[in-house]
């Protein structure tokens, strides 16, 4: 019921994102950088935060963090902003080579979206994660979707925000991004000069998210190629919340089996991963009928004649299929991070996040014939 009612809970956040998507879609898909951006900073983003909700759910089970909130941010807002701000900046970098796009667009854009986004997400996810913990919640089980709804809600209008400050003239954009970077730099060294704890998780997450902005340039970069077969399949708009929700799927279990694998050692968490996986399973079926109609919805705004049977067929294969496919792949990513020291809290999700979203668009390319 927990897993339901955090993935149903998705939803809530689908509907604006989709509605949203679907308002701006004209100006994304001319404006291709933002269109490439919107996958990389929502990746970033949800990485550095259900990264954040793991480490905090397995410190307080380990009763290494006392159930306060107040104590909580203030141990993980420093080392949490910082990432948030550097891998923007380095997504928003990549994203301006991908998309040929200036930097002086691309690279203040992503790390002013981020500011805004982090800004609202980070109390918000201490105070979930606290609150459904004191009540004997397990946070595993539904704090990934509930952030879900969380990053729905946060990417489309912070990056439309900060679009508003980029494109006054070369000058101003140029200040912009040296400010960025200068920004992003100067937390994240405070960051690292504080306690060797920060140091070792700065170190670890920054590890993961490399490889997050990396995959997720390919994701971009699948966005702007297949963006004509999105459109024709009348889906282009229900991308990013796809991405959100499978993705959250699989969070929930790499969540629930990092923190087995804590508790029981890594064979014990294997042991019980294909009873995880037929939770989660079952209770992602309301989850894909709701995204579908919500889809179908709002997809007439951005269409104005969309079919409904196509949609949920496409919804339903790429959820199923995907969960399928990557929940091993986050088995043996967890196995290797334990195995190589790692804490994988810290660099799994995140990775496990991207995966999902660089899989997602070439994966509705091959069943392009079932779906359509």
């Amino acid at each position: 019921m927990e897993i339901a009612g955090g993935l149903l809970g998705a939803n809530a956040g689908d509907a604006l994102n989709t509605l949203l998507m679907s308002v701006f879609l004209v100006t994304l898909v001319r404006e291709k950088y933002l269109l490439a951006l919107l996958p990389v900073l929502a990746a970033l983003r949800g990485g550095v935060m259900t990264s954040m909700a793991s480490r905090v759910t397995s410190r307080l089970y380990l009763g290494l963090y006392p159930p306060r909130a107040r104590e909580i941010l203030r141990s993980e807002t420093g080392r949490t902003v910082s990432l948030a701000l550097l891998s923007a900046a380095f997504g928003g970098l990549v994203i301006s080579a991908i998309s040929r796009s200036p930097a002086r667009e691309a690279l203040p854009t992503a790390v002013i979206s981020s500011l805004i986004a982090i800004g609202a997400l980070l109390p918000l996810t201490v105070i979930i994660v606290v609150v459904g913990f004191r009540r004997n919640l397990n946070p595993d089980n539904y704090v990934a979707p509930i952030l879900t709804v969380l990053g729905d809600a946060s990417t489309v209008p912070s990056l439309v925000i900060a679009a508003v400050f980029v494109g006054h003239g070369r000058l101003a954009d140029s200040i912009l991004t040296v400010l960025a970077l200068y920004f992003s730099l100067k937390v994240a060294f405070a960051v690292a000069l504080s306690r060797p704890e920060d140091r070792r998780i700065l170190g670890e997450s920054l590890l993961g998210l490399l490889v997050v902005g990396m995959l997720e340039s390919l994701t971009g970069g699948f966005y702007a190629r297949y963006t004509d077969l999105l459109l024709s399949l009348t889906i282009l708009h229900l991308v990013p919340s796809m991405m959100e929700d499978v993705g959250a799927a699989v969070s929930v279990f790499t969540s629930r089996t990092t923190t087995l694998s804590h508790l029981h050692g890594f064979p014990g968490a294997l042991a019980r991963a294909p009873v995880v996986a037929a939770e989660v399973l079952v209770a992602s079926t309301p989850a894909i009928t709701v995204l579908s109609t919500i889809g179908y919805m709002t997809g007439r705004i951005a269409y104005g004649h969309i079919e409904f049977l196509p949609l949920i067929k496409a919804v339903s294969i790429t959820w199923v299929g995907l969960f399928l496919l990557l929940a091993p792949v986050a088995l043996m990513l967890s196995w290797a991070a334990t195995r190589l020291g790692f804490d994988p809290d810290n660099i799994v999700l995140p990775i496990m996040t991207s995966i999902v979203d660089v899989s997602l668009i070439p994966f509705i390319a091959l069943i392009a014939g079932v779906i359509a």
